[in-house]
């Protein structure tokens, strides 16, 4: 590969090994981080930026980590979007234990300015979300399968378990809607024929992809692996399976196929990871593949599992957010337990969202100072 461009099918063994000159300080001790490029999309972006030429080790700067970290903000963007527009305007404590899901996972702005891959596999995923939401709520028009198949394209092309997690999420969405609408017209219409084509690029790469080498294990002496503000971040896992409950399942509506399906291909895609990862450890002793940036970009899946579950705890007091009024229904016994009930439900989702805002930037603050 001797010129600058867009290459879709590259010559691994040319690929550039890029070094971070500026190092992490912690207690004193200075290290380094090593990127190898073996996706070819994301390589190919940074190579037409030119931020990177096609020699060995290379200085990474500033303006490189911004333009990758500006990849994730444009999914995050979408991200926002999507809350904004399907989560009701009347709770806004919801729109703020959604936002903190979002940017909660710890240290968000540092590991994005290095983990390129987590960052365009983030924005893929993010326009199957919102192509497989429209899906859900009855749009199945071109524009919902155009973008349908840039994301799954997009993630093929960049992270193989986001492509896992996207292709496993919008199979168990089409399955489900065919057995319940007993029709694969009306769950596969003539729109999504438009969109084959942008598969064929995919499928042409597809044989030529490998999976991306991985950054070694944090020391334990540099940083700590749990610590109380992580809980909420580890949370998150669990939310979806609260879905089983009808109150959940009823203030999702449409999106709660969409919420579940994306939690189960994330399950798919952790026992592939699992197994293919016990299977290479055994030769190599490397835990590499366990590495949960990989699912960085699903992190909107549980932000909406959050918010659904939480709104499907509030009972009915007899408060009408339109308005602001308040009609009492049944005894004062009874409308004085379902206050304080509802009042607690909000004061655990606002101490949920701090933390979770908390474990990000503010505590990385407090760790290096």
């Amino acid at each position: 590969m001797q010129h600058l461009g867009l290459v879709l099918i590259l010559c691994f063994i040319a690929l550039a090994i890029i070094t971070f000159y500026f190092g992490i300080h912690i207690k004193g001790r200075l290290t380094y981080i090593n990127v190898l490029y073996v996706v070819s999309l994301i390589y190919s972006i940074f190579v037409s930026a030119l931020f990177i030429s096609h020699t060995s080790d290379l200085q990474v700067s500033l303006p490189e980590a911004y333009f990758n970290m500006s990849i994730y903000l444009l999914g995050l963007i979408v991200m926002q979007y999507m809350g904004w527009s399907r989560i009701t305007k009347l709770r806004p404590w919801l729109h703020l234990l959604y936002l903190a899901s979002l940017t909660g996972f710890p240290l968000i702005t540092y590991t994005l300015s290095i983990q390129r891959t987590e960052s365009i596999a983030a924005f893929s995923s993010t326009i199957v979300f919102l192509s497989l939401a429209r899906y859900c709520e009855g749009k199945r028009d071109i524009l919902t399968f155009i973008l349908l198949a840039i994301g799954i394209t997009g993630t093929i092309m960049t992270k193989p378990t986001s492509a896992i997690m996207c292709v496993s999420m919008f199979l168990i969405i089409l399955i489900s809607t065919i057995i319940k609408e007993q029709s694969v017209k009306s769950a596969i219409p003539k729109q999504f024929i438009v969109s084959l084509p942008i598969y064929i690029l995919a499928v042409y790469f597809a044989p030529h992809h490998t999976l991306q080498h991985s950054v070694e294990l944090l020391n334990a002496e540099l940083v700590e692996h749990m610590t109380i503000t992580i809980v909420a971040f580890e949370i998150l896992w669990c939310v979806p399976v609260l879905f089983i409950f009808p109150s959940v399942r009823k203030f999702a509506k449409s999106l709660a196929l969409h919420t579940v399906a994306g939690w189960m291909a994330v399950c798919i895609a952790f026992i592939y990871q699992m197994t293919n990862g016990i299977d290479i450890h055994l030769v190599t002793l490397h835990f590499g593949l366990f590495i949960a940036g990989h699912y960085i970009p699903f992190i909107a899946v549980f932000s909406f599992a959050a918010v659904n579950v939480s709104e499907g705890l509030i009972t009915e007091a007899g408060f009408n957010p339109e308005n602001g009024e308040i009609t009492i229904k049944y005894d004062l016994a009874t409308y004085g337990r379902r206050l304080i009930y509802n009042q607690l439900i909000y004061l655990i989702v606002l101490s949920f969202s701090f933390v979770l805002f908390f474990s990000n930037f503010p505590f990385y603050l407090l760790r290096i100072s």
